[in-house]
């Protein structure tokens, strides 16, 4: 029998994989407005300052657009929606395209089939909660130093099994990923190496690494998320059979409707 985790890009899939990213990083303050969830974490991360349309709808589309920016427009931030196959409503995207939202940054889902995969290389380290090393090194490799209290806290708040992995050289990290399973699905998040450190394999041990958790954990599906431009991400996914599942992006508020200008 076909189940919707059989089908790459069925609604039922998207949106277990939709509710599966909300879990991989939690908002600072989260609304829940009828079908709708209007996420903000002071401007950290497009996915933790948007409103994500998951479910159906009741209430008109005009009054729930109004209530959207003026909401973001109380902390100051432009309003914006994630845009994939299984929101709602359908027309949402068209509606704000009407509306001059801007489309920006197209993101590819790809998702594979768990499997146990060989042993993870000694030089990457697991741990099951965001340490000071870990963040020092996502902040130092991301360059997002001013981001770092903010990550620490939307971290902290993730309440399904973690996992938080180091790549290490000559005893300094060189790069750093992290990991969410939700039910039986495993996210995949943040990975980055240094560049000066890039083709040397700690990609492809920090990747192995969370797969082997993830399995361990229980999940059957891995995915993760990747800009449509990211070539070199791309091509080190399809060697492990990751496949693109659907796709998404976000629709930005003109500037020009926000008081004050802010955006």
């Amino acid at each position: 029998m076909t189940t919707a985790l059989d089908s790459t890009n069925s609604p039922e899939l998207v949106a277990r994989l939709e509710e599966a990213a909300l879990n991989g990083l939690p908002a600072l303050q989260t609304e829940f407005y009828d079908g709708w969830i209007v996420r903000m974490a002071e401007g950290y991360s497009r996915r933790a300052n948007c409103v994500v349309p998951l479910y159906e709808s009741t209430i008109p589309l005009q009054e729930k657009l109004v209530h959207c920016e003026a909401a973001y427009a109380r902390v100051s931030q432009p309003c914006l929606f994630k845009i994939f196959p299984a929101c709602q409503p359908r027309n949402l995207d068209e509606t704000l395209a009407q509306l001059q939202y801007a489309r920006d940054a197209d993101t590819l889902v790809q998702t594979m089939r768990l499997e146990a995969s060989p042993a993870s290389s000694s030089a990457i380290s697991l741990y099951e909660c965001a340490t000071d090393e870990w963040l020092e090194t996502w902040s130092r490799l991301s360059g997002r130093n001013q981001h770092s209290d903010i990550l620490r806290s939307l971290l902290n708040a993730i309440s399904t099994p973690s996992a938080y992995v180091i790549a290490r050289t000559a005893g300094q990290s060189v790069g750093c990923a992290r990991a969410v399973v939700s039910g039986s699905i495993l996210g995949l998040f943040d990975l980055m190496v240094d560049p000066k450190h890039r083709g040397q394999g700690f990609g492809r041990g920090l990747l192995e690494a969370r797969l082997n958790w993830g399995f361990e954990q229980g999940a059957h599906l891995a995915y993760l998320q990747v800009m449509a431009n990211n070539e070199p991400a791309l091509a080190l996914q399809r060697k492990y059979g990751f496949s693109e599942s659907y796709r998404y992006w976000y629709r930005v508020q003109p500037s020009s409707d926000l008081e004050d200008g802010n955006c």
